[in-house]
Protein backbone atom coordinates (compact mmCIF):
# COMPACT_ATOMS: atom_id res chain seq x y z
CA UNK A 1 0.00 0.00 0.00
CA UNK A 2 2.88 2.37 0.78
CA UNK A 3 4.23 2.01 -2.75
CA UNK A 4 0.79 2.28 -4.35
CA UNK A 5 -0.42 5.41 -2.56
CA UNK A 6 1.13 7.95 -4.91
CA UNK A 7 0.77 5.89 -8.07
CA UNK A 8 -2.96 5.35 -8.34
CA UNK A 9 -5.99 7.59 -8.74
CA UNK A 10 -7.43 6.49 -5.38
CA UNK A 11 -4.37 6.72 -3.10
CA UNK A 12 -3.63 3.02 -3.31
CA UNK A 13 -7.16 1.97 -2.37
CA UNK A 14 -9.42 -0.19 -4.57
CA UNK A 15 -11.71 1.75 -6.87
CA UNK A 16 -14.85 2.80 -5.04
CA UNK A 17 -13.27 2.45 -1.59
CA UNK A 18 -12.51 5.46 0.59
CA UNK A 19 -11.48 4.07 4.00
CA UNK A 20 -8.56 2.14 5.45
CA UNK A 21 -9.16 -0.37 8.23
CA UNK A 22 -6.38 -0.19 10.79
CA UNK A 23 -5.60 -3.31 12.80
CA UNK A 24 -4.06 -2.46 16.14
CA UNK A 25 -2.29 -4.40 18.84
CA UNK A 26 -4.33 -5.02 21.98
CA UNK A 27 -1.57 -3.43 24.06
CA UNK A 28 1.69 -1.56 23.62
CA UNK A 29 4.15 -3.03 21.13
CA UNK A 30 6.96 -2.04 23.49
CA UNK A 31 7.90 -3.86 26.69
CA UNK A 32 7.80 -1.08 29.27
CA UNK A 33 9.10 -2.77 32.39
CA UNK A 34 12.28 -2.42 34.43
CA UNK A 35 15.35 -3.93 32.77
CA UNK A 36 15.72 -6.45 35.58
CA UNK A 37 12.13 -7.61 35.19
CA UNK A 38 12.54 -8.00 31.42
CA UNK A 39 15.67 -10.06 31.93
CA UNK A 40 13.79 -12.36 34.32
CA UNK A 41 10.56 -12.53 32.28
CA UNK A 42 9.72 -16.15 31.53
CA UNK A 43 13.20 -17.20 32.61
CA UNK A 44 13.65 -20.99 32.38
CA UNK A 45 16.66 -23.25 31.85
CA UNK A 46 16.11 -22.91 28.09
CA UNK A 47 14.74 -19.37 27.83
CA UNK A 48 16.67 -16.35 29.00
CA UNK A 49 13.83 -13.92 29.51
CA UNK A 50 13.29 -11.10 27.02
CA UNK A 51 16.94 -11.13 26.00
CA UNK A 52 18.15 -11.11 22.40
CA UNK A 53 20.22 -14.13 21.49
CA UNK A 54 23.56 -13.84 19.65
CA UNK A 55 22.02 -15.05 16.38
CA UNK A 56 18.78 -13.06 16.61
CA UNK A 57 18.26 -10.17 14.17
CA UNK A 58 19.08 -6.69 15.42
CA UNK A 59 16.42 -3.98 15.83
CA UNK A 60 16.83 -0.79 13.76
CA UNK A 61 19.02 0.94 16.36
CA UNK A 62 21.33 -2.06 16.49
CA UNK A 63 21.76 -2.02 12.73
CA UNK A 64 22.68 1.66 12.94
CA UNK A 65 24.90 1.71 16.03
CA UNK A 66 25.91 -1.91 16.58
CA UNK A 67 24.80 -4.52 19.06
CA UNK A 68 27.13 -3.38 21.82
CA UNK A 69 25.53 0.08 21.96
CA UNK A 70 21.95 -1.07 22.54
CA UNK A 71 22.27 -3.97 24.97
CA UNK A 72 20.51 -7.31 24.72
CA UNK A 73 17.05 -6.63 26.14
CA UNK A 74 14.09 -7.09 23.80
CA UNK A 75 12.26 -3.77 24.11
CA UNK A 76 9.87 -3.88 21.13
CA UNK A 77 7.82 -6.91 20.15
CA UNK A 78 8.27 -10.49 21.40
CA UNK A 79 11.51 -12.38 21.54
CA UNK A 80 12.62 -13.59 18.10
CA UNK A 81 11.33 -17.08 17.33
CA UNK A 82 9.09 -17.25 20.41
CA UNK A 83 6.78 -20.23 19.61
CA UNK A 84 4.15 -18.91 22.02
CA UNK A 85 3.95 -15.50 20.38
CA UNK A 86 3.20 -15.52 16.64
CA UNK A 87 3.43 -11.75 16.30
CA UNK A 88 6.32 -10.05 14.58
CA UNK A 89 9.53 -9.61 16.55
CA UNK A 90 10.16 -6.58 14.33
CA UNK A 91 7.04 -4.37 14.70
CA UNK A 92 6.90 -1.17 12.63
CA UNK A 93 8.64 1.83 14.11
CA UNK A 94 6.75 5.03 14.82
CA UNK A 95 8.72 6.69 12.01
CA UNK A 96 7.53 4.04 9.54
CA UNK A 97 3.94 4.43 10.73
CA UNK A 98 4.19 8.21 10.44
CA UNK A 99 5.55 7.96 6.90
CA UNK A 100 2.64 5.72 5.94
CA UNK A 101 0.08 8.03 7.53
CA UNK A 102 1.54 11.17 5.91
CA UNK A 103 1.55 9.65 2.45
CA UNK A 104 -2.04 8.48 2.74
CA UNK A 105 -3.34 11.68 4.33
CA UNK A 106 -1.45 13.86 1.87
CA UNK A 107 -2.93 11.97 -1.06
CA UNK A 108 -6.50 12.13 0.25
CA UNK A 109 -6.20 15.77 1.31
CA UNK A 110 -5.00 16.80 -2.15
CA UNK A 111 -7.74 14.76 -3.76
CA UNK A 112 -10.46 16.40 -1.64
CA UNK A 113 -8.80 19.86 -1.46
CA UNK A 114 -9.01 19.78 2.34
CA UNK A 115 -6.42 20.14 5.11
CA UNK A 116 -5.49 17.23 7.35
CA UNK A 117 -4.38 16.79 10.95
CA UNK A 118 -2.03 14.01 12.04
CA UNK A 119 -1.29 13.40 15.73
CA UNK A 120 1.68 11.10 16.40
CA UNK A 121 2.53 10.12 19.97
CA UNK A 122 5.74 8.30 20.89
CA UNK A 123 4.37 6.90 24.12
CA UNK A 124 7.42 4.72 24.72
CA UNK A 125 9.49 7.80 25.65
CA UNK A 126 7.14 8.29 28.59
CA UNK A 127 6.48 4.71 29.66
CA UNK A 128 10.05 3.43 29.65
CA UNK A 129 11.12 6.41 31.74
CA UNK A 130 8.29 5.85 34.21
CA UNK A 131 9.67 2.35 34.70
CA UNK A 132 13.22 3.74 35.12
CA UNK A 133 14.29 1.75 32.06
CA UNK A 134 17.19 3.84 30.75
CA UNK A 135 18.07 1.93 27.58
CA UNK A 136 14.37 1.79 26.67
CA UNK A 137 13.91 5.53 27.21
CA UNK A 138 17.04 6.42 25.21
CA UNK A 139 16.11 4.17 22.32
CA UNK A 140 12.56 5.54 22.40
CA UNK A 141 13.96 9.07 22.19
CA UNK A 142 15.99 8.02 19.14
CA UNK A 143 12.81 6.69 17.55
CA UNK A 144 11.04 9.95 18.34
CA UNK A 145 13.90 11.86 16.69
CA UNK A 146 13.62 9.63 13.61
CA UNK A 147 9.89 10.40 13.50
CA UNK A 148 10.48 14.15 13.63
CA UNK A 149 12.96 13.71 10.75
CA UNK A 150 10.23 12.05 8.66
CA UNK A 151 7.84 14.93 9.36
CA UNK A 152 10.54 17.49 8.48
CA UNK A 153 11.24 15.62 5.23
CA UNK A 154 7.55 15.92 4.40
CA UNK A 155 7.63 19.69 4.95
CA UNK A 156 10.75 20.12 2.84
CA UNK A 157 10.10 17.53 0.11
CA UNK A 158 13.24 15.59 0.99
CA UNK A 159 14.26 12.08 2.04
CA UNK A 160 11.41 9.60 1.69
CA UNK A 161 9.32 12.50 0.32
CA UNK A 162 11.81 13.71 -2.29
CA UNK A 163 9.22 13.22 -5.04
CA UNK A 164 6.82 15.55 -3.21
CA UNK A 165 6.68 19.34 -3.37
CA UNK A 166 7.60 21.43 -0.34
CA UNK A 167 4.65 22.13 1.94
CA UNK A 168 4.84 25.75 3.14
CA UNK A 169 1.16 25.42 4.11
CA UNK A 170 1.91 22.76 6.74
CA UNK A 171 2.82 23.17 10.42
CA UNK A 172 4.99 20.69 12.34
CA UNK A 173 4.47 21.15 16.08
CA UNK A 174 6.30 19.03 18.68
CA UNK A 175 5.20 19.14 22.32
CA UNK A 176 5.50 17.13 25.54
CA UNK A 177 3.33 16.58 28.59
CA UNK A 178 5.97 15.98 31.28
CA UNK A 179 9.55 15.22 32.15
CA UNK A 180 8.88 11.55 32.90
CA UNK A 181 10.75 10.36 36.01
CA UNK A 182 13.21 13.27 35.82
CA UNK A 183 15.90 11.47 33.81
CA UNK A 184 19.46 12.75 34.37
CA UNK A 185 22.63 11.80 32.47
CA UNK A 186 25.68 11.56 34.75
CA UNK A 187 29.18 11.28 33.28
CA UNK A 188 31.55 8.66 34.68
CA UNK A 189 35.10 7.70 33.91
CA UNK A 190 35.78 4.43 32.20
CA UNK A 191 37.82 2.11 34.34
CA UNK A 192 40.00 -0.90 34.16
CA UNK A 193 38.87 -4.49 34.70
CA UNK A 194 38.38 -3.89 38.42
CA UNK A 195 36.11 -0.91 37.96
CA UNK A 196 32.59 -1.75 39.07
CA UNK A 197 31.18 -0.07 35.93
CA UNK A 198 33.32 -2.12 33.60
CA UNK A 199 32.12 -5.77 33.24
CA UNK A 200 30.56 -6.25 29.83
CA UNK A 201 28.45 -9.31 30.53
CA UNK A 202 26.37 -8.04 33.42
CA UNK A 203 22.74 -7.30 34.06
CA UNK A 204 21.21 -10.52 32.76
CA UNK A 205 22.02 -12.86 35.65
CA UNK A 206 19.19 -12.51 38.16
CA UNK A 207 20.29 -14.08 41.43
CA UNK A 208 19.77 -11.64 44.27
CA UNK A 209 16.06 -11.95 45.05
CA UNK A 210 13.72 -8.98 44.62
CA UNK A 211 13.57 -5.45 45.92
CA UNK A 212 10.51 -4.19 47.90
CA UNK A 213 8.63 -3.46 44.66
CA UNK A 214 9.06 -7.06 43.55
CA UNK A 215 11.59 -6.16 40.85
CA UNK A 216 14.26 -8.84 40.42
CA UNK A 217 17.67 -7.70 41.59
CA UNK A 218 20.64 -8.25 39.31
CA UNK A 219 23.63 -10.28 40.39
CA UNK A 220 26.86 -8.97 41.81
CA UNK A 221 28.86 -8.69 38.59
CA UNK A 222 29.05 -4.89 38.53
CA UNK A 223 27.48 -1.86 40.14
CA UNK A 224 25.67 1.37 39.45
CA UNK A 225 24.31 1.34 42.93
CA UNK A 226 23.43 4.46 44.81
CA UNK A 227 20.79 3.22 47.21
CA UNK A 228 17.13 3.50 46.38
CA UNK A 229 13.80 4.41 47.82
CA UNK A 230 11.99 1.68 45.88
CA UNK A 231 8.48 2.83 46.83
CA UNK A 232 8.73 5.79 44.46
CA UNK A 233 6.88 7.94 46.98
CA UNK A 234 7.72 10.83 49.27
CA UNK A 235 10.39 13.49 49.16
CA UNK A 236 13.44 11.24 49.46
CA UNK A 237 13.60 9.90 45.91
CA UNK A 238 16.82 7.92 45.63
CA UNK A 239 17.15 5.59 42.67
CA UNK A 240 19.91 3.30 41.56
CA UNK A 241 21.83 4.39 38.49
CA UNK A 242 21.17 2.61 35.21
CA UNK A 243 23.76 1.30 32.80
CA UNK A 244 23.11 -0.22 29.41
CA UNK A 245 21.18 -3.22 30.77
CA UNK A 246 19.92 -1.78 34.04
CA UNK A 247 21.40 -1.50 37.51
CA UNK A 248 24.95 -2.72 38.10
CA UNK A 249 25.79 -2.87 34.39
CA UNK A 250 28.36 -1.15 32.19
CA UNK A 251 27.74 2.53 31.35
CA UNK A 252 26.56 3.99 28.09
CA UNK A 253 29.12 5.44 25.67
CA UNK A 254 28.18 8.62 23.84
CA UNK A 255 28.32 8.92 20.07
CA UNK A 256 30.60 11.56 18.49
CA UNK A 257 29.11 15.04 18.30
CA UNK A 258 27.97 16.76 15.10
CA UNK A 259 31.62 17.53 14.21
CA UNK A 260 32.57 13.88 14.81
CA UNK A 261 34.50 14.77 17.96
CA UNK A 262 34.46 12.40 20.91
CA UNK A 263 33.68 14.34 24.05
CA UNK A 264 36.37 13.97 26.75
CA UNK A 265 35.63 13.49 30.41
CA UNK A 266 35.46 16.53 32.61
CA UNK A 267 38.55 16.56 34.78
CA UNK A 268 38.00 16.79 38.51
CA UNK A 269 34.65 15.03 38.30
CA UNK A 270 34.16 14.11 41.97
CA UNK A 271 31.30 11.79 41.13
CA UNK A 272 33.38 9.84 38.64
CA UNK A 273 36.28 9.66 41.04
CA UNK A 274 33.98 8.21 43.69
CA UNK A 275 33.41 5.27 41.36
CA UNK A 276 37.09 4.44 41.03
CA UNK A 277 37.56 4.91 37.29
CA UNK A 278 40.86 5.76 35.64
CA UNK A 279 41.21 9.01 33.73
CA UNK A 280 40.90 8.88 29.94
CA UNK A 281 40.70 12.58 29.01
CA UNK A 282 40.83 11.85 25.28
CA UNK A 283 38.35 8.98 25.32
CA UNK A 284 34.64 8.96 24.62
CA UNK A 285 32.16 10.10 27.24
CA UNK A 286 30.74 7.30 29.37
CA UNK A 287 27.59 8.03 31.30
CA UNK A 288 24.88 6.46 33.40
CA UNK A 289 21.26 7.49 33.92
CA UNK A 290 19.77 8.61 37.23
CA UNK A 291 16.11 9.22 38.02
CA UNK A 292 14.26 11.55 40.38
CA UNK A 293 11.59 8.89 40.93
CA UNK A 294 8.96 7.04 38.93
CA UNK A 295 6.34 9.68 38.28
CA UNK A 296 5.90 12.45 35.73
CA UNK A 297 7.55 15.68 36.80
CA UNK A 298 7.74 19.28 35.66
CA UNK A 299 11.07 19.87 33.98
CA UNK A 300 12.33 19.93 30.42
CA UNK A 301 8.89 20.30 28.83
CA UNK A 302 9.54 21.98 25.50
CA UNK A 303 7.63 22.89 22.36
CA UNK A 304 9.22 23.28 18.94
CA UNK A 305 7.68 24.21 15.60
CA UNK A 306 8.58 24.44 11.92
CA UNK A 307 6.62 25.51 8.88
CA UNK A 308 3.44 27.54 8.62
CA UNK A 309 2.80 29.82 11.64
CA UNK A 310 5.83 28.42 13.49
CA UNK A 311 7.00 31.97 14.25
CA UNK A 312 4.03 32.31 16.64
CA UNK A 313 5.77 29.92 19.03
CA UNK A 314 8.01 32.83 20.08
CA UNK A 315 5.49 35.63 19.52
CA UNK A 316 4.64 37.14 22.92
CA UNK A 317 1.52 38.76 21.47
CA UNK A 318 0.19 35.28 20.59
CA UNK A 319 1.19 33.33 23.69
CA UNK A 320 -1.06 33.16 26.72
CA UNK A 321 1.68 33.68 29.31
CA UNK A 322 5.26 34.90 29.19
CA UNK A 323 6.10 31.72 27.29
CA UNK A 324 4.27 29.28 25.06
CA UNK A 325 1.58 27.76 27.33
CA UNK A 326 0.16 24.26 26.97
CA UNK A 327 -3.20 25.78 25.97
CA UNK A 328 -1.40 27.58 23.13
CA UNK A 329 -0.66 24.21 21.50
CA UNK A 330 -4.37 23.88 20.70
CA UNK A 331 -4.68 27.55 19.70
CA UNK A 332 -1.76 27.27 17.26
CA UNK A 333 -3.17 24.10 15.66
CA UNK A 334 -6.61 25.72 15.41
CA UNK A 335 -5.24 28.84 13.74
CA UNK A 336 -3.27 26.79 11.23
CA UNK A 337 -6.22 24.57 10.32
CA UNK A 338 -8.98 27.21 10.22
CA UNK A 339 -7.16 30.60 10.20
CA UNK A 340 -9.06 31.61 13.34
CA UNK A 341 -7.40 33.20 16.39
CA UNK A 342 -8.95 31.75 19.52
CA UNK A 343 -8.89 34.01 22.60
CA UNK A 344 -6.15 33.43 25.12
CA UNK A 345 -7.14 31.04 27.87
CA UNK A 346 -5.82 33.09 30.77
CA UNK A 347 -8.67 34.13 33.10
CA UNK A 348 -11.33 32.49 30.90
CA UNK A 349 -13.24 29.38 31.90
CA UNK A 350 -14.01 26.71 29.33
CA UNK A 351 -17.70 27.64 29.47
CA UNK A 352 -17.00 31.30 28.78
CA UNK A 353 -14.79 30.36 25.86
CA UNK A 354 -17.57 28.71 23.85
CA UNK A 355 -18.57 30.52 20.69
CA UNK A 356 -22.32 31.19 20.10
CA UNK A 357 -22.64 28.36 17.57
CA UNK A 358 -21.02 25.80 19.88
CA UNK A 359 -22.92 23.54 22.23
CA UNK A 360 -21.79 21.84 25.38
Amino acid sequence: LMAMIGNTTNCGLPVGKSKVLGLFASDDIFNDQEEERLAAEGKTPTAGGLVRGPDDPLPPEGEEFGAAKIGRLVLWGPKHGDPNNPFSSDPPTVAEMTEMALKLLHCRADMLAKPFLLVTEVESTDNFANQNNAIGALRALKRADDTIAVARDFLQGEGVFEEYDERPDTLLLVAADSDAAGMQAISVQRGDATDRFNPVDCGIEINAGTDPRGVPKPGDCAATETRVNPDGQGDNQETELDGIEGRRTRPFVAEPDALQNMRPFARGNDFAEDYGGISEPDGPLSFVIGWSGLNDTAGGILARAEGMNSELLHDSSFSTLTGFDNTDVYRLMYKTLFDIDLPKAIGISAQDNLRPNQVE
